[in-house]
């Protein structure tokens, strides 16, 4: 075997000069010699390969302690080492070394595991086949096994015999050579660059001029960057450079064979080049070469006076790998200031990103304003908590630490938006970068905000929805069969539009229940005209209007991928969307169903340590709360493989980009945003803009040390252990004393192995962390270690090495050995020299004792997330507080004071004002804590004077009365028959007008049962009440529709889910139009009156003609509470009408309220409204019509005519429709009733040109 060198040296060796940072490394090449058949042997260096299911042979190499594929070999890499492995026979097999990190292979131990680099020897088997193949197996039989196509090789069950995916390939090295190689400090890497000798130094004489480009436009573009760049370079400076017309130091000039991103930068000692075709690739040419001076300049931040600034002689040919290079920011969970977002756009320019993915609205928030729609900022904008976790970064000595309360419950969070000025700012600001603003509107689903707002979009628009302050997938969507609601949502991105100039918009598509469509009747209904069977399909086909709306205004759209992989998604239609896809989970055959279907596919892969960034950084000490375990490590996001290698070249056209993806439910700050995000952020922007074959997360760790530099300088808080020798947070010395409340990481193989209580079995390789609690010990520093979970105790027979570790009722004493390993602790048996707890063991005995005096790292542990005990000692008395709240507000607390170990006490009791506890406390467990505050949301029982439904949660239905008969039942479908007025200890049936009398109604005109309600008693029900009828009858859901609900008895009521109802506020009243276009309406509350009708009052009787003349009341006006009036409409339609607070009297109105249904007593006059050949008049009573019908209004007047007539208002003989001519004319004068101008007429009444006209 031929060599030219004996040993790699894998250690990058940095030399900072004066000019930049540029590595000087040794890179080698490794040539691929024969391929060995039978048998291996020690002292020779070997590759190793495996087929993938794709039949491409992949290498095998040490990928930052994870075993990878790879299927091509690298050249001129300083990682090159990676790839080679040595074999030592240990007697029982062969231990497999990485030559480049001296770790040896440990297959996983259970099937799919990943295959890891351990410290420690680890013994394998090695098996030939007849044809030359071989498998290699762990102790327990399992294989490596290449099912994953390569790039992630995982454990399975073996055979001896190799076949399949477990058929390795073992090949000797041929030859390594080796030649010293100088690389540019950049991050993302360049596509190909070189660095030579010498530097071009910049000083007051450094000039710019830009050649002539074809395009005026591109040209003008091109000096206004190039203002900018000598801006920066002058403020950083002080220099005074300038743009001269020809030959400058730096001059710029056209190539039109280089991509649309593409630059060439060419620095030598008497000048430096530019060349692009386009302003974008001249602006990433600046990126660059503001990166190879110092780090203040890039950021426009004066530098100190005897700086050095000077470029080093270096060619660089560079262009993007994807044309989509994407940051997503969430601001509605979390709400983040304009000079927040310019500062993560500011970090997306210096890496090259160039899509600002801005997530604006979603359950939790409303963030864009909407002119058209106001309410959508005054109160979408605005939840009555926070859901953020505040948290607050402290300094102590040396070390950086997260503390907080946790999320403030009762802290009112908002109304946070951004104004339309506002948005517009950042889109300018991002333009200046050469990033597009994709702003998203998530709908269908996840649009609670929305609906909070304006809930007649909603499938029940009777109640308004509650802003969401905590995560999850709520039921409440858009009303995609309500055309009302859809042209709301057209609406809204008609207004962004003008906004945002990108050519794309993403309308979100993700996580839509249709368990709300599937009960509504509208949507019935139109899934039915659209032949279709599932649900789904529905949300495709909002997809498609939305998507023709947008097409109109110019734009195309981005959906998540369930769109496409969700059951029952109309394929067809999403093909002919033309949609880009963003990928998130499934994410990679999300993506590849898109590119089957034609569709461009954005890859952000949610799964752990990939491109969903916003997670733990560790477990260690003082880490914020965030997603994920901590145990992600970023090498996951970096080497995660965006266009697997067995898709096919014609798919993987469709792949087109790459996106940082940052939810902030967890997030209360921009420093901890930037803590989450960074540096996955730079590990995704080069995976953005890198050739996968030229990446490195070796080169990578090496070139994020030089980042560092300029993150501090730019003020960024960034997890600063990823990018160097990695020594945990550990807490102060003075918290491993008695009472502390202690995690412990074990420090070796792999960092994030937890000591672990699983169901009384000790784990010291366990993935959750659990709990301890340090108790004091009969010898002074000495502890018992206590399992907050099962309560036992750590405990070894005795302190000989190899001895096992459990959890026991027996004790322990510990000692903690602090000095050995720097910022890790050793568990000792006895004392500080005694042997230590060591989790490297097998799978049967997963702790045990051993040395530690070497620093052996499988003893060692770092001590996390440690906080000051609250624990209660045996006797002591602490206090339990239950705070209750109603929307965010206190409204009262009970205080114990009980002693440790007592039950926590279970109750249900009402409150002041109406307020009733919801369920009971049923907590398990005994008193533990000095001081525990539980949190116990409260309803308010029904308040007289109020409408309510009222909906059982166990059976998800609503009581109801039927349209005819007097009997109720239930349904899962809101509607008038579900609505309620409650007064006077009685239930009035909305649509019915008859009170509830039992399980039945009562007969019309009398007052019914009395109605009382009471708290639930089930702790574990949601449902808040029980609802009484005459004292000791409780109404009970049926589960069939069909059936009639039926009295229950106290006892049943006390045990059975089927009796505890929620009470939901009704917001408004739905009223139909009847074909004639007019009704008469009356309330016990103030309506307001909607856009879409004009409503009447009777103000004057004239006996000599027998009418009635009729006042208008305009939209948007309120009426008091039983105030008889007429409404006029559309014909067939159903219009909502506000509650509200207070309204407007008529004393001299004659139409008179009849909110129960009721006979006109003998004796009194009165006319009831009819449509007779299409005139409306009043016609008198009779003995054979006396019934006044149910939240009516009739005519109370003293005449002997049996119709009255109507005489209409002058200025409203006839409301007219508007015609095309008089909308489009621009001479056309346009104002709403309060006499404001419009630019065009907007739903409901206008005057136009003078006359009132509907527009519908």
């Amino acid at each position: 075997m031929k060599r030219t060198i004996a040993f790699l040296c894998t250690a990058l060796c940095m030399v900072q000069i004066a000019v930049a940072d540029v590595f000087v490394s040794d890179y080698m090449s490794v040539t691929k010699g024969k391929q060995v058949r039978t048998s291996v042997k020690e002292g020779v260096y070997y590759l190793i390969s495996g087929i993938d299911q794709a039949n491409v042979e992949q290498y095998l190499y040490d990928n930052g302690g994870q075993v990878r594929g790879t299927a091509q070999l690298p050249t001129n890499d300083a990682s090159t080492s990676s790839y080679v492995w040595t074999l030592a026979s240990s007697g029982q097999g062969w231990v497999i070394s990485n030559v480049g990190t001296g770790k040896s292979m440990k297959l996983g131990s259970s099937n799919g595991s990943a295959i890891k680099m351990d410290s420690s020897a680890q013994v394998n088997t090695i098996h030939f086949g007849s044809d030359g193949y071989l498998t290699i197996l762990n102790s327990n039989g399992q294989a490596i096994d290449m099912t994953a196509n390569g790039n992630n090789p995982t454990t399975w069950s073996g055979t001896t015999t190799p076949n399949g995916s477990r058929r390795l390939k073992i090949y000797e090295v041929e030859e390594w050579s080796v030649a010293e190689h100088k690389s540019l400090s950049l991050v993302p890497a360049p596509k190909y660059s070189t660095v030579g000798e010498g530097e071009l130094l910049l000083d007051d004489a450094f000039s710019v001029s830009v050649e002539a480009f074809a395009s005026h436009d591109v040209q003008q573009e091109i000096l206004a960057d190039v203002a900018r760049f000598i801006t920066t370079i002058n403020s950083a400076t002080g220099f005074e450079c300038k743009a001269i017309s020809s030959n400058g130091k730096l001059n710029i000039r056209e190539n039109k064979e280089l991509a649309k991103e593409g630059y060439i930068l060419d620095v030598t000692t008497d000048g430096a080049t530019i060349e692009a075709s386009t302003s974008d690739g001249v602006y990433y040419a600046f990126q660059s070469l503001l990166r190879l001076l110092p780090p203040n300049v890039v950021l426009g931040k004066k530098g100190e006076a005897d700086t050095h600034y000077a470029l080093p002689v270096c060619r660089i040919e560079d262009e993007p790998r994807f044309p989509y290079r994407g940051f997503m920011l969430d601001v509605s969970r979390h709400f983040f200031t304009i000079e927040q977002v310019k500062k993560m756009i500011d970090l997306m320019a210096i890496y090259k990103m160039n899509v600002f993915h801005w997530h604006l609205t979603d359950d939790q928030g409303w963030r864009a304003e909407i002119k058209q729609y106001p309410l959508l900022t005054t109160k979408g904008a605005e939840r009555r908590s926070s859901y953020d976790t505040p948290i607050t970064r402290i300094e102590e000595n040396g070390q950086v630490y997260w503390t907080g309360e946790g999320a403030q419950t009762n802290r009112k969070y908002g109304p946070f938006y951004y104004t339309q000025e506002e948005m517009k700012e950042v889109v300018r600001y991002a333009a200046e970068r050469h990033i597009d603003v994709l702003p998203e509107v998530d709908m269908p689903g996840h649009f609670v905000a929305a609906l909070a707002a304006y809930p007649q979009f909603s499938c029940h628009p009777s109640y308004a929805p509650e802003i969401w302050i905590n995560g999850g997938v709520s039921a409440d969507v858009l009303n995609v069969a309500n055309p009302q609601a859809v042209q709301f949502a057209k609406n809204i991105l008609t207004e962004l539009c003008e906004i945002f100039p990108y050519p794309y918009f993403h309308i979100g598509g993700d996580e839509c229940p249709t368990s709300q469509w599937e009960s509504n009747a509208l949507c019935q209904e139109k899934l039915a005209q659209m032949g279709k069977t599932s649900f789904r399909a529905l949300q495709t086909e909002f997809i498609r209007e939305i998507n023709e709306h947008l097409s109109s205004l110019g734009k195309k759209i981005f959906c998540w991928n369930e769109s496409i992989t969700d059951n029952g998604a109309d394929l067809d239609l999403m093909k002919k969307s033309g949609a880009t896809i963003m990928c998130w989970n499934p994410c990679q055959s999300g993506a590849a169903k898109a590119a089957s279907l034609g569709l461009d596919a954005i890859i952000t892969e949610w799964g752990s340590g990939c491109y969903y960034i916003n997670r733990r950084q560790s477990n260690d000490y003082g880490e914020p709360t965030a997603a994920g375990s901590g145990n992600d490590p970023v090498s996951a996001t970096y080497n995660y493989v965006p266009v697997p290698s067995n898709v096919s070249a014609s798919a993987a056209k469709y792949y087109k980009g790459v996106q940082a993806t940052f939810w902030t439910e967890h997030v209360s700050s921009n420093e901890y945003l930037e803590y989450l995000a960074l540096p996955r952020f730079m590990c995704v922007a080069e995976a953005g803009w890198t050739p996968q074959e030229m990446k490195s997360w070796s080169s990578f760790v090496r070139r994020m040390t030089v980042e560092t530099k300029m993150l501090d300088q730019g003020g960024y808080i960034y997890a600063r252990h990823w990018m160097e020798d990695y020594v945990p947070r550990q807490a102060p010395a003075s918290v491993l004393s008695a009472g502390s409340v202690v995690t412990f990481i074990n420090k070796s193989p792999d960092r994030g192995q937890c000591l672990s209580d699983n169901n009384g079995v000790l784990n010291g390789q366990g993935s959750t962390c659990t709990e301890f609690t340090l108790e004091a010990a009969t010898s002074a520093n000495k502890f018992y270690i206590k399992s907050n979970v099962s309560g036992l105790y750590l405990y070894a027979e005795n302190g000989n090495s190899g001895t096992a570790v459990s959890l026991s009722t027996k004790k322990t004493a510990w000692a903690f050995d602090t000095s050995t390993a720097p910022g890790y602790v050793a568990i000792c048996y006895g004392s500080t020299s005694g042997n230590a707890i060591n989790n490297n063991v097998n799978n049967t005995t997963k702790t045990r004792l051993f040395a530690h005096g070497t620093g052996n790292g499988a003893s060692f542990w770092a001590v996390t997330n440690t906080k000051e005990s609250n624990n209660l000692s045996e006797g002591e008395t602490g206090r339990l507080t239950y705070q209750y709240y109603f929307r965010g507000i206190v409204v009262g607390s009970k205080e114990f004071s009980l002693t440790s170990g007592a039950a926590y006490p279970s109750f249900a009791e009402y409150l002041p004002s109406g307020y009733v506890v919801t369920s009971a406390p049923s907590l398990t467990g005994t008193i533990h804590l000095k001081k525990e505050v539980i949190e116990i949301p409260v309803e308010k029982v029904p308040e007289p004077g109020r409408y309510y439904s009222f909906w059982n949660n166990t059976m998800e239905k609503y009581f109801a009365t039927h349209d005819e008969g007097n009997t109720t039942f239930s349904t899962p479908t809101s509607g008038s028959n579900t609505i309620f007025f409650y007064s006077d200890d009685a239930l009035l049936s909305y649509s019915r007008g008859q009170y509830i009398g039992g399980a039945e109604l009562a007969p019309i005109g009398e007052k019914g049962s009395q109605v009382s309600f009471a708290p639930s008693l089930r702790a574990d029900d949601a449902g808040i009440c029980n609802i009484i009828v005459n004292h000791d009858g409780y109404l009970r859901i049926q589960r069939a529709d069909t059936l009639d609900n039926i009295l229950g008895t106290q006892s049943q009521a006390s045990g059975a889910k089927s009796y505890n109802f929620h009470p939901r506020y009704v917001i408004s009243l739905p009223v139909s139009i009847p074909q004639s276009g007019w009704t008469t309406f009356s309330a016990p509350v103030a309506v307001t009156i909607p856009q879409e009708c004009v409503g009447y009052v009777a103000t004057r009787f004239d006996d000599s003609v027998a009418k009635v003349e009729l006042a208008p009341i305009y939209p948007g006006c309120v009426v008091a509470p039983h105030t008889g009036i007429l409404l006029r409409g559309e014909a067939g339609a159903e219009v909502q009408l506000n509650i509200t607070e207070s309204g407007t009297h008529f004393p001299d109105n004659l139409l008179q309220a009849s909110v129960p249904a009721t006979n006109l007593t003998e004796g009194i006059n009165g006319y009831l409204l009819v449509v007779d050949n299409g005139h409306i008049t009043f016609r008198q009573m009779d003995a054979n019509l006396r019934q006044l019908p149910p939240h009516s209004s009739w005519l109370s007047i003293e005449s002997t005519s049996p119709s009255i007539g109507i005489i209409m208002p002058d200025s409203e003989t006839s409301i007219e429709a508007p015609t095309a001519d008089v909308t489009n004319s621009a001479s056309a004068s346009i104002y709403n009733l309060h006499g404001q101008s419009l630019k065009s007429p907007r739903p409901g009444i206008n005057i136009i040109n003078g006359k009132k006209m509907v527009v519908r």
